[in-house]
């Protein structure tokens, strides 16, 4: 509706409620001898007119029309003017009332749909229904043709959820982004009144539009959803745009609330999966080492987050020979402790169907190697079987170390020599044999230990490890482990560890 013809209503609403005023306007002037009292609004159209036609007129603005006495004489000229203030007075002043009258209504509805919407909520209704009932309530109010509530949830993998009254079939769901950035460039809400600026505005995710208005819905930082009225008889206005950006706060503040419910389920479903993983994982490392004659073994497991890629393995042989493994899955998490349980399992396999640990490694390379591979991460392997009978050790180091020997007093660095599983196709480590006589130490060790950091970020490194198994190497197999974790805790001053640690001791009697 163009202003002037508003101001024309507002003048005929006036003029309708008054006109016993101005029939006695009317008949005052005829007994002063005057002719018709006429009011003409803006574009000279008379609203009212009352008495004889003659010629000439007085006449005087009242807001943007005229009232005039036809045949009235100069003299009472200043009857007229007052006449002219007293009306323009009493017509801004019901206009005023009107238009607080108006806003009142408009307040009301806006009441009585934020109340509707809430009070779905606080039955327990189903989301979905609390956004049917916020745009139903916008077309109702508003007196739309079409009603939508558009949601981008990005968080569930930029999915596409409409409600619309009464349907949405004036909705493009492939062009949703370009309603939503166009409003996020705007920030407020947007009307349109005309086609081409609604096309402007929805990005031709709403077609055919004659009249829009949409309002932005932030979820997090993110203009993410959106309520728009499509088509009216009359052109939107200031009310019903109030009115959509009030229900849009409304269904923002649920929205909002709804991610981060659904974050907080993941997130403590992400936690219990977590605590069963490592229980499982737990459960997959010995519960305690095996008893051999003329064996002392210790062991340690501390994963650095709730599951881990290290891994150890410690199982009596036919013959009473003893195998054991410590292997180290690179990164850390649930990836890595599935390849950590797979290459438990293999290897546990592999120790109990082949003779040698070249065998059993070579087994597990054949189950494992080509996942590795395709998941971009390696396998450090030291596996060996020692029998105490006759001293012998038979060992395979794929790409693990520190790995330390502590003969005659003497701590040396075992290297590996060949590259970790998963780099290559093939193993290209060498069986190594070694004799260990009485008082003879053993201990392989996960890069946790030698790559622990203290408060300024330096590295333990080898070498104090070595002088730790070379002090407590006439101790028993528990001192050693005992002491080697009490230098990294020392040396990490109670910092969080930022790599598994994971050791075995064994010691001849």
């Amino acid at each position: 509706m163009d202003p002037m013809t508003e101001r024309s209503e507002i003048l005929a609403t006036f003029i309708s409620r008054h006109a016993a005023l101005l029939d006695a306007i009317a008949v005052a002037w005829a007994k002063v001898g005057a002719g018709r009292f006429v009011w003409r609004d803006a574009s000279g159209r008379e609203q009212f007119a009352s008495g004889k036609r003659m010629r000439g007129a007085l006449c005087k603005s009242v807001l943007d029309g005229f009232v005039c006495v036809e045949g009235g004489k100069a003299a009472l000229e200043p009857l007229l003017d007052a006449q002219a203030q007293l009306l323009q007075a009493m017509l801004q002043s019901e206009a005023q009332a009107d238009l607080l009258v108006e806003e009142l209504v408009r307040t009301t509805d806006h009441l009585v749909a934020l109340y509707e919407v809430s009070a779905s909520a606080r039955v327990g209704r189903d989301l979905d229904v609390v956004m049917q009932t916020a745009v139903e309530q916008a077309v109702q109010l508003t007196h739309a043709e079409r009603g939508l509530l558009v949601i981008r949830e990005s968080w569930r993998g930029s999915s596409v959820r409409v409600f619309a009254s009464p349907d949405a079939a004036s909705f493009k769901p492939d062009r949703v982004d370009n309603l939503l950035a166009s409003l996020a460039d705007r920030q407020d809400p947007a009307t349109a009144n005309e086609a081409e600026e609604c096309a402007a505005i929805s990005g031709g995710a709403i077609e055919p539009a004659r009249r829009l208005a949409c309002a932005p819905i932030a979820i997090g930082s993110r203009i993410d959803a959106a309520l728009c009225l499509v088509n009216k008889p009359v052109d939107f206005i200031s009310g019903d745009v109030k009115l959509i950006a009030a229900l849009a706060d409304v269904v923002a503040g649920f929205l909002e609330r709804e991610r981060s419910y659904e974050r907080e389920l993941a997130q403590i479903r992400f936690q219990r999966e977590l605590e069963i993983a490592a229980d499982i994982q737990s459960r997959l490392m010995p519960r305690e080492v095996p008893s051999v004659p003329g064996v002392q073994l210790a062991a340690l497991w501390r994963p650095s987050r709730e599951v881990g890629g290290d891994f150890y393995n410690v199982q009596v042989l036919p013959g009473n020979r003893l195998a054991l493994a410590l292997g180290d899955i690179t990164g850390k998490g649930v990836p890595a402790a599935l390849f950590m349980a797979t290459a438990h399992g293999l290897l546990r396999s592999g120790f109990a169907t082949t003779r040698s640990p070249a065998e059993a490694v070579r087994q597990l390379n054949a189950g494992l190697a080509a996942d590795l591979v395709s998941a971009d991460r390696l396998l450090t392997l030291f596996a060996a079987i020692f029998d105490p009978a006759t001293g012998e050790l038979r060992a395979f180091n794929c790409g693990h170390s520190p790995i330390l020997i502590c003969q005659g007093g003497v701590v040396k660095l075992w290297e590996a020599d060949g590259p970790p599983i998963g780099l290559l196709p093939d193993l290209l480590s060498i069986e190594r044999k070694r004799f260990l006589k009485s008082g003879d130490v053993l201990v392989a060790l996960s890069d946790g230990f030698s790559e622990a950091r203290d408060a300024l970020g330096r590295r333990l490194g080898i070498e104090p490890l070595m002088d730790v198994v070379w002090r407590a190497a006439a101790g028993e197999a528990s001192t050693i482990a005992a002491a080697l974790q009490e230098q990294v805790d020392v040396f990490e001053q109670g910092r969080p560890r930022n790599d598994d640690q994971t050791l075995i001791v064994l010691k001849v009697e």
